[in-house]
């Protein structure tokens, strides 16, 4: 799985283009104002205030073509305090709605979030985990049809080191798929070695 990583403020989000944008949104959001006031801040606010999308870590709210959004699908996932624990158990939660096959390039929004290096590896380990497919041994699987994930935080630098490690645990998780290890083929056993007295039938004892 591929992954990029972007900066992007909650105005820039509305017009990332990608298949499907999944939202991570903390239950003490507070009420956007002025430029922030966007449509994917009115979808969030709106659905919050209709009890649509309830507070609680792993509550999700799918919406298909939202008005003002570029993206096809949104998945908004509660994380609740925004902890790493909360963000990848929200991740998981909400990618059991994007598994259908025209979801190939996914939106991962944090920028609601503080920026940290330990939600970033969250978030992302999450995604791969709940998308993986094993189809090394078998042939019937159809591999996921997500490649590409743009991970959208505040800052982009501030948490460089955090999205380099999460590429390299993905990586690790994964690398069986990709490049299964080789064995090396077993050498038949020697054949036993036997004493010239017993060869030409002989027994070796003298009668």
């Amino acid at each position: 799985m591929d992954f990029e990583l972007k900066s992007l403020s909650p105005e820039q989000s509305v017009d990332l283009a990608v298949d499907a944008l999944l939202v991570l949104v903390p239950d003490n959001l507070p009420k956007a104002q002025g430029k922030a006031l966007t449509a994917l801040s009115e979808l969030i606010e709106d659905a919050a205030q209709r009890g649509d999308l309830e507070t609680g870590v792993g509550k999700c709210l799918s919406c298909y073509r939202p008005a003002g959004l570029k993206a096809a699908r949104v998945v908004l996932a509660r994380v609740g305090d925004g902890s790493p624990a909360a963000v990848r158990k929200a991740v998981v939660a909400a990618m059991s709605s994007l598994k259908a096959p025209q979801v190939r390039k996914l939106g991962l929004l944090l920028n609601l979030l503080a920026d940290s290096d330990a939600t970033v590896q969250a978030a992302m380990t999450g995604c791969a985990d709940a998308s993986y497919v094993y189809t090394h041994s078998k042939p019937s699987a159809k591999a996921r049809p997500l490649h590409k994930v743009v991970v959208g935080v505040g800052k982009a630098e501030a948490v460089r080191t955090g999205f380099q490690q999460g590429k390299g645990l993905v990586a690790g998780v994964e690398l069986p798929a990709a490049a299964p290890l080789r064995t090396r083929a077993r050498r038949p056993w020697p054949a036993p070695a036997v004493h010239p007295a017993f060869r030409s039938g002989q027994s070796g004892h003298r009668p």
